[in-house]
């Protein structure tokens, strides 16, 4: 077990002051989670000037060198700013718009990598980190069911795992969605033009183990990081409530779905959402907490220093098994890697 203190003293961040996401997290009633500090927020930026186009796609491991990576960071990247919901035009319509499609592949996607790096860069140590989590991961966890594909690796040089989803997809900034983020955010809906994402990291212990948590953040007020979803129903469920926790949300930005736009839009607290879900779980809060800690237990006992492993369950057991069709890329080079992950130098 990492010692707290140990592991904060060479974070480059503020360790002392307490958040409002800590303050959110203590109020799920969770006993697993303790909220350690904030690795902070960047920017990501695919685009490459160089192409009228955009950026081409290139697979992980014919990346060459760090610049490649390092190209297409902001280390000062913040969230767009929520606007004040009481001065949303209500309702909005809002319509499709035929959009580039573009698939999550490197540079819009697989960017895992830059996380790492800008992680390492702020302080953070990977051989005190036990883990580095996704957005969907504790749900999977909790729920012993991943539907997607989920892969895990040891990052090369630690003995860090690495864990994330590798579902193929396309991305299309006119989709209902992302124009509804934009809306909240004060934008031009029919914008599909900015590629960018802006990510946030914070550490936090997990039963016995530190995770780096990682995720894309939709927005921010005041407050803190917020969650932006839209659905033609409520939207609650330990679905939602553990990827606000992974990626350090304090609330969730809710509009709710008409045939042609949004009627309404509400903000709802992380704790609130928690209290909704013990609500539902009818006493098994304690099995989702007992599930997290267990699979992530079986995935340390289970992984080999080499390779990537498919994750699954068999009858409620997570199950690892070395992936040995070469699809899956999660990471460059090895050298690339660790060059990536060194200590900056004081």
């Amino acid at each position: 077990m990492t010692d707290l203190n140990q592991l904060m003293s060479g974070l480059a961040i503020h360790t002392d002051t307490v958040s409002e996401f800590s303050h959110e997290l203590d109020n799920t009633d969770f006993t697993i989670f303790e909220y350690i500090s904030s690795i902070g927020f960047f920017t990501w930026d695919p685009m490459d000037i160089r192409y009228k186009s955009g950026s081409r796609y290139k697979p992980l491991m014919n990346i060459s060198s760090s610049s490649e990576i390092l190209c297409h960071i902001d280390f000062d990247g913040v969230p767009d700013k929520l606007k004040p919901i009481s001065s949303l035009n209500l309702p909005k319509k809002i319509h499709h718009i035929n959009g580039k499609l573009k698939k999550n592949k490197f540079p819009y996607g697989q960017i895992d990598i830059a996380c790492l790096h800008v992680a390492a860069k702020r302080g953070v140590d990977f051989e005190k980190v036990d883990f580095v989590f996704g957005g969907s991961i504790l749900q999977v966890l909790a729920t012993k069911h991943s539907g997607d594909p989920y892969i895990a690796t040891k990052i090369p040089g630690t003995q860090c795992v690495l864990v994330g989803k590798d579902r193929k997809y396309k991305k299309n900034l006119g989709d209902f969605g992302f124009q509804f983020e934009r809306f909240v955010t004060g934008q031009s809906l029919r914008d599909t033009s900015n590629w960018k994402q802006t990510e946030h990291m914070h550490l936090t212990k997990v039963g016995d183990s530190t995770v780096l948590f990682k995720g894309e953040v939709d927005a921010i007020d005041s407050y803190g990081p917020v969650e932006v979803k839209s659905s033609t129903r409520r939207y609650s469920g330990s679905k939602i409530m553990f990827q606000m926790i992974s990626n350090g949300s304090v609330a969730l930005c809710h509009g709710e779905k008409s045939r042609d736009g949004v009627t309404c839009v509400t903000r709802k607290s992380l704790s609130k959402i928690a209290e909704d879900v013990r609500g539902d779980a009818r006493g098994k809060l304690q099995m989702l907490e007992d599930n997290i800690v267990h699979g992530m237990k079986e995935i340390k006992k289970q992984i080999g220093d080499e390779g990537i492993y498919n994750i699954s369950f068999v009858n409620g057991a997570l199950k690892l098994a070395l992936d040995k069709s070469g699809s899956h890329q999660v990471l460059p080079r090895d050298d690339i890697v660790k060059e990536l992950l060194s200590k900056p130098s004081s």
